[in-house]
Formats: structure tokens, C-alpha cells, sequence
């Protein structure tokens, strides 16, 4: 990332702040909108892995242009306009997240939080350490064109491997040892549906996939109708996903101005070079590398009531050090501020993980996928506001004769606040445990209230019924005998002694 923004400053000076920050913002848009078709698409086929493939593909695109084309301003033009179409590789977590989740749900003992925790640990944070490290070697030894035609290579690899390699999550059988494939153990609801044989029956779909012939399902917005009160979550559950929501966006519309503007502020204040920018994101990586594995040893050496309780905890320590992280950052007085807060704003990334946990539970499984793709639709629209935000805000503070020149920091100091917001939207949360008792409460009332309105229904018909057959007995009366009433003999009348 550090040498794409290198090159938005190498071609656009002072405004690659704002050539960055709106192709970043461009490409939030359209995997907004090409998400839900993924996720949709992904359901009905029943297959992850093609979907990881291509966003594998999609995510070396912008190395093209700086590997292979000379310095020439083509180059730059080329490069930004391709990290925009990105975004068709769909958002960066949603199909991972729902692999793991795919394998998490037949894992006894072993939570999503975990399962999430434990991927980013193996996976994402050892390459934010080794690959700006390692890039900025071959780049100085060989040059960033070498470098970006070796990334190049690698991504390709990497697609290949999820496309032949990697199995797949559809149909995961866990066994008693906990690896797939196992003779023992619970299969998977979908894994008699998952098998390519069957994709040609009557009903290929999964229970609960979504009907991609119903375009109303691929809206991306239509996700937010579970913070309705009258929505399908309940009353209850959408009080509780609108604050985590909140909590989310203002977290990470915060976080925009660490992860994606302070590699170029650190080029374009303190004059790095894209190499030594690199250090900031090894930093991250090492910090979020640790704060995941504590996270994943942690959740695995709990109990399920302790695991229950901590979401709230581990939300707080994330939002906590992120609002540090962002302090350090907008005192950067001096360069090494930086990478202070960036070690200490890293550890905010576990209250995206406790928080996504804490939401799953919230609702019937058969939800859960509606769950994450709301979650992740406001993760993107953090992409889609906080980059441009930041990217203008920074160009106007580091603007020679600007009122905010004096205090280069600004933006950050901006997040804060944002991050304050976050803190705001927390304090309701009430613990896992306290949102369950409550919708189990709430549950039990609801189920009062049928059993006595249904009393109270048949009290209603039966006092009808009494009161029509009062109202219709005058009448019945009236016009002679009634069933119910019959007529009494007439007397017969005494015979005589002559006639005896």
C-alpha cells in the first residue's frame, strides 16, 4: 500500500492525497453493489473457493500498470483507474468470513469469533508483517518495476491455489479430530446438496440461500431493514445491531485515516520514502499478529459461559486503544509518534471480530448470513466516505498559508473524535449474556400474550354466541315451539260415565 501511494505522490504532488483517497472511496462503491450478488451467487452455486479465487485475481490488477509500462503519466492514470475496479472482486472479508463461518458452524467448541481470529493470525497479519518489509528490499535492490512484476507473479499463484487447492467450505463434515472429511461427526446441512451431482435436482438451493431471480435480495441496502423495530429481527435484536452498527461505522470511518492516509501523510509531511513508509504497516502487522493469536488462545481456553461474556470486554479494549492510537497520531510532532500509534491503534481491529460474534448470536442461524452482509455493507460504506473525508482534510491541513497548517495532525485528531462517537454507541451494549436473558424474556412475554389472546378469543366467541342465542330467542318464541322448548300435549279431555 505504501508504494501505491507513493505513486499517487510521485504523479499527483500534493492532490495524490485526494487521487488516492477517491479511487480507495470509488472502489467501496462498487463492491457495495457487487457483494450481494457474490454472496447470493456463492449460496446458490454452493461454492466458495471460485469467488476467493477471483478476488485473489482482482487484488494484483493495479501492479500491472507500475510493473510493466514505463514512468510516463499513463502509468499513474492507469494504475489508480485499475485500483478502482477492485471493487469487483467484492468486499476484502465477506467471502473469507463466510468460509469460516461455513466450517465454524459444524466445529463444536469452537466459536466464529475464534475461527476468524485464528484465520487472520495465520493469514492477513504475517503478510502486513513480511510484505513491506520484503518488498522494500527488492525494490531498493532491484527497483519497484522488479518488485511489482514479483507481486504480480505471487498473486497469481495465490489465485491458482484457491482455485485448485483450497477445499471447499460448502459440504465440511467435522470430525472427532476436528479436520474435514471425517467418518465421525455431524455433517453439514448442505452437504447433501453440495455435491455437484445434485445441482441439476429440483431444489439445488440450501435452506435459507437467497433467490437470486428476486432482485430485491441483492439490494445492498436491503440489509439494514433488520435495524427496523418492525423488521424480521424483532424489536429487540435491531436496538441492539443498530448501536453495534454505530459502533462499527464511527470506529472504522476513523480508522480510514490510519490505515489508508498515514503511509502518504508520513511521504508527504515528513518526506519518507515508500520504503521506510513500509515499517508503519510491519507495525501493524506484528501488533495485530499478537492481539489475534491472545484473541484465538484466549476464546479456546475459556469455557462457553466465559466466551459468552467477553465480546463486550474485547470490544472495549479495541475501541480504548484505537482512540489512543489516534491521540499518538495527531501529536505527531515528531515521525516517530507514527509508529507508536500505529502499534497501539492496531489492536482495534478485535472489536470488529468480538462485535460480528456478538451480532451472529443475536439471531437464528438461518439469519446469520443477513447478519454479516449488514455488517459488512456498513464496513463499506466506511470505505466509501472515510477516504475522501480524510484524503480532502489532509491536503487542506498540510496546504501552505491553510488555518490548519500549524497542526498537520488535524485529521487524526478528527478521528478521535470519531472514535469517541464509537464509545458513545457502546456504553448501551448491554453484556451477551444480558442480551440473551433479555430476548429469551422477551420471548416468554410474546408467548404469554398469544396463549391470552387466544383465551381472551374464544371468551369473545363464546359470549357471542351466548348473547345471539338470547337476542334470537323472542323471536323464535314468537313464531311457536323451539327444539329446545316443546310444546306441552293438550289435555285430554275426561270421558263421561254414559260414554264409559
Amino acid at each position: 500500500m505504501a508504494f501505491f501511494q507513493g505513486a499517487a505522490k510521485h504523479y499527483y504532488g500534493l492532490n495524490g492525497s485526494l487521487v488516492w483517497s477517491f479511487s480507495l472511496s470509488a472502489r467501496g462503491i462498487i463492491s457495495i453493489l457487487v457483494s450481494p450478488w457474490m454472496g447470493a451467487l456463492s449460496d446458490r452455486i454452493q461454492q466458495r473457493v471460485p469467488f476467493l479465487a477471483m478476488k485473489a485475481f482482482f487484488i494484483i490488477i493495479p501492479c500491472l500498470p507500475l510493473g510493466l509500462l514505463p514512468d510516463v503519466p499513463l502509468r499513474g492514470t492507469l494504475t489508480f483507474v485499475l485500483t478502482v475496479l477492485m471493487g469487483f472482486g467484492g468486499n476484502a472479508f465477506g467471502m473469507a468470513f463466510a468460509y469460516c463461518a461455513d466450517i465454524a458452524l459444524q466445529e463444536t467448541g469452537r466459536s466464529l469469533n475464534a475461527t476468524i481470529a485464528a484465520a487472520l493470525t495465520i493469514s492477513f497479519a504475517p503478510s502486513f508483517i513480511l510484505a513491506p518489509t520484503l518488498s522494500g528490499m527488492v525494490a531498493e535492490r532491484f527497483g519497484q518495476a522488479t518488485m511489482f512484476i514479483i507481486l504480480t507473479v505471487m498473486g497469481l499463484l495465490s489465485a491458482l491455489y484457491t482455485m485448485f487447492i483450497l477445499p471447499e467450505s460448502y459440504g465440511y463434515v467435522a470430525s472427532s479430530s476436528g479436520t474435514p472429511g471425517g467418518a465421525t461427526g455431524t455433517s453439514s446441512p448442505v452437504s447433501s446438496a453440495a455435491s455437484p451431482s445434485s445441482w441439476g435436482s429440483a431444489s439445488p438451493v440450501s435452506p435459507g440461500a437467497p433467490n437470486i431471480s428476486r432482485y430485491a435480495t441483492l439490494n445492498p441496502f436491503r440489509y439494514f431493514r433488520l435495524l427496523s423495530l418492525r423488521g424480521p429481527a424483532g424489536p429487540i435484536v435491531a436496538a441492539l445491531l443498530r448501536r453495534i452498527c454505530g459502533v462499527l461505522f464511527f470506529l472504522y470511518f476513523a480508522k480510514w485515516s490510519m490505515i489508508g492516509m498515514v503511509m502518504l501523510y508520513a511521504q508527504l509531511h515528513f518526506g519518507w520514502s515508500p520504503e521506510k513508509a513500509g515499517i508503519l504497516i510491519t507495525v501493524w502487522g506484528i501488533v495485530q499478529f499478537a492481539s489475534m493469536h491472545f484473541l484465538a488462545l484466549s476464546d479456546k481456553r475459556c469455557g462457553a459461559t466465559a466466551r459468552a461474556g467477553c465480546e463486550r470486554v474485547v470490544s472495549w479494549i479495541g475501541l480504548i486503544t484505537g482512540f489512543v492510537g489516534m491521540l499518538l497520531m495527531a501529536g505527531s510532532f515528531y515521525d516517530w509518534f507514527l509508529v507508536l500509534g500505529m502499534g497501539v491503534g492496531a489492536v482495534s481491529m478485535v472489536t470488529y471480530t468480538a462485535l460480528t460474534s456478538y451480532a451472529g448470536r443475536l439471531v437464528d442461524p438461518s439469519m446469520s448470513g443477513e447478519v454479516q452482509g449488514l455488517v459488512g455493507t456498513v464496513l463499506d460504506c466506511t470505505e466509501v466516505l472515510g477516504p475522501p473525508f480524510f484524503g480532502a482534510f489532509m491536503r487542506w491541513s498540510l496546504s501552505p498559508g491553510s488555518v490548519l497548517h500549524g497542526l498537520p495532525g488535524a485529521p487524526f485528531l478528527f478521528g478521535s473524535f470519531a472514535v469517541l462517537v464509537a464509545m458513545i454507541f457502546m456504553v448501551g451494549l448491554p453484556s451477551l449474556e444480558d442480551a440473551l436473558a433479555k430476548l429469551q424474556g422477551g420471548s416468554d412475554r410474546t408467548a404469554v400474550a398469544t396463549a391470552d389472546t387466544a383465551v381472551a378469543t374464544n371468551g369473545l366467541q363464546e359470549g357471542g354466541q351466548r348473547a345471539k342465542a338470547r337476542l334470537e330467542e323472542p323471536f323464535i318464541r314468537s313464531r311457536g315451539c323451539t327444539e329446545e322448548e316443546p310444546s306441552e300435549p293438550a289435555p285430554e279431555r275426561p270421558q263421561s260415565a254414559t260414554s264409559a
